[in-house]
């Protein structure tokens, strides 16, 4: 029984009067669960629960066996789809659709670029072979180094430039002129540093010293001693 604080002020006939009562309030209490406990079972037979020992849920229908012989286990194709159309081709890419590509990809490395001049003084730079490729510089090997980059965005890596310049006709030729200019000189300066080879070699086989080589031919000795060394 649960301990009952009494206040000192109250009479003792009032004190036994309360006790009595909280104990009839705890008894009425015991007995309203007691009842509850008991309906319980009913209202869980009625909503279809099993007043067995497990407490489970009442089987509405009987389950059907089934044979466990595997027949459902793998799902049957008809033979009529196996036919060669039917399959998965090759995934290998034929031998002359590699090749095309690759002619492609070698051909495209060399391209023909044209330069032009803007109205600023600036080069501009063009591939008509690649649409939407172009750039520009201040000067023509900036343009060069700019195009490049640009080449390399179209996939089209070291590419060989046929460089096309673009200049008034005066001026075309001019440039040609010199070049030629140019290369006529320096085949002659290759020719004249052959003959001045075997003269040094001829003269030192004779006995002359670097001085008197160079002396005779107009050389200094060092570029003396340079031509028999090469």
């Amino acid at each position: 029984m649960a301990n009952i604080w009494r206040d000192p002020r109250t009479p003792s006939g009032a004190r036994r009067s309360g006790s009595s009562a909280h104990v009839t309030r705890q008894m009425q209490a015991t007995a309203d669960r007691v009842a509850d406990d008991r309906r319980a079972p009913s209202s869980a037979t009625s909503s279809g629960l099993s007043n067995g020992p497990s407490g489970g849920i009442a089987r509405a229908h009987r389950l059907r066996r089934l044979q466990d012989d595997h027949s459902r286990a793998r799902r049957r194709r008809s033979a009529k789809g196996n036919v060669a159309r039917d399959r998965a081709g090759p995934r290998a890419v034929p031998r002359a659709q590699v090749a095309a590509a690759a002619t492609t990809k070698v051909a495209m490395s060399r391209v023909r670029a044209v330069f032009e001049r803007d109205e600023t003084g600036a080069w501009v730079v063009r591939v008509p072979a690649v649409k939407g490729c172009h750039s520009h510089g201040r000067t023509l090997e900036q343009a060069r180094a700019r195009i490049r980059e640009a080449l390399r965005l179209f996939d089209v890596q070291r590419p060989d430039l046929a460089e096309e310049i673009r200049l008034p006709a005066d001026l075309l030729a001019t440039v040609r002129r010199a070049r030629r200019a140019r290369d006529r000189a320096q085949a002659q300066n290759a020719a004249a540093q052959s003959e001045l080879r075997s003269a040094a070699a001829r003269l030192a086989r004779a006995g002359l010293s670097r001085r008197d080589a160079g002396d005779l031919l107009g050389l200094s000795r060092q570029r003396v001693q340079q031509l028999k060394t090469t």
